[in-house]
């Protein structure tokens, strides 16, 4: 299941229109809070402080997103608990549930 979100994750986060800007004020945000520490870097060791940044930045949008996603599967199976329609509230409860204990791995 985790491989799935991966997916839906960069589809969502990575390639759309949507992030480029975001993912653009990431770069510029990165920058600005790492320049006044690579004065006295060579140019690779400053690109290797980047590249540090930039993944612990991309891991904990991935994070902030599973985290989202859960979230979300837990707001509407508490709208089904409350739903009027047995049939479409049992269908839902159970694919949420089984929704639910994939992303629990």
């Amino acid at each position: 299941m985790n491989d799935l979100l991966r997916k839906i994750y960069e589809e969502i986060s990575v390639y759309s229109e949507d992030s480029y800007e975001t993912n653009q004020n990431l770069e510029n945000e990165v920058g600005n809070m790492i320049a006044p520490h690579t004065m006295k870097l060579t140019g690779k060791e400053k690109e290797e402080l980047e590249d540090v940044f930039f993944d612990v930045c991309d891991k904990g949008k991935y994070v902030g997103f599973t985290l989202g996603m859960k979230c979300c599967f837990k707001l509407i199976q508490e709208f089904c608990d409350k739903g009027k329609y047995v049939g479409f509230t049992l269908g839902m409860k159970c694919c949420f549930k089984l929704i639910q204990e994939l992303l629990s791995d």
